[in-house]
């Protein structure tokens, strides 16, 4: 009797850690609403959002991430960038400045050259760049080999833990479309 009661009950905790284990967790820091700053160019529907916020910001600046894909600038800030414990990799992400729906995670490996001291000039194909969409089905752009995606470590500095540096390479988009990004920029220091 008592065997079954233990049954029973570890079966409820193993279906409570199951689905709450599985359910996609959203984080939200509020911050003031960003203005409807999104237009289509005119006369041209499938042309991609161009984003007011974006426009000169193609350039390095310190917590923000950048690229292009044609003429179209998407860009927007690092939340959070994090080295893996033996520091051979690391993943960055962060919100578009167009939307607090859309964004960037990229995540570099380096195991040849760990960030355990000073580097400079490193690059990796080995990476992985998701440009989500948090209201669609599928991201906007994903990176599905790394072969065609370059990353260019500038600069890392250990004991600020500052990084610099540019990507660019084939992604696709949901479509399953090659799209190739360019000029691709991150700065930032690692939490």
């Amino acid at each position: 009797m008592r065997s079954a009661a233990y049954k029973i009950l570890l079966t409820a905790c193993l279906f409570t850690v199951a689905f709450t284990a599985c359910m996609k967790d959203y984080s939200y820091e509020y911050r003031e609403p960003l203005p409807p700053d999104i237009t289509t160019p005119p006369g041209n529907n499938d042309a991609p959002a161009i984003c007011e916020a974006c426009k000169g910001m193609d350039q390095y600046q310190q917590d923000r991430w950048s690229f292009k894909v044609g003429n179209v600038v998407y860009c927007g800030t690092v939340t959070r960038g994090v080295l893996n414990p033996e520091k051979t990799g690391f993943t960055f992400f962060g919100p578009s400045a167009c939307s607090e729906d859309t964004g960037l995670i990229l995540t570099i490996f380096v195991p040849n050259n760990p960030l355990t001291k000073d580097r400079v000039a490193l690059q990796t194909s080995r990476s992985a760049l998701q440009y989500y969409n948090r209201l669609g089905p599928a991201d906007v752009f994903a990176s599905l080999n790394s072969s065609n995606f370059q990353i260019y470590i500038e600069e890392y500095l250990f004991a600020t833990k500052y990084i610099i540096g540019r990507f660019s390479g084939v992604v696709y988009d949901a479509a399953g479309n090659a799209i190739t990004i360019k000029d691709g920029k991150f700065r930032f220091n690692f939490n």
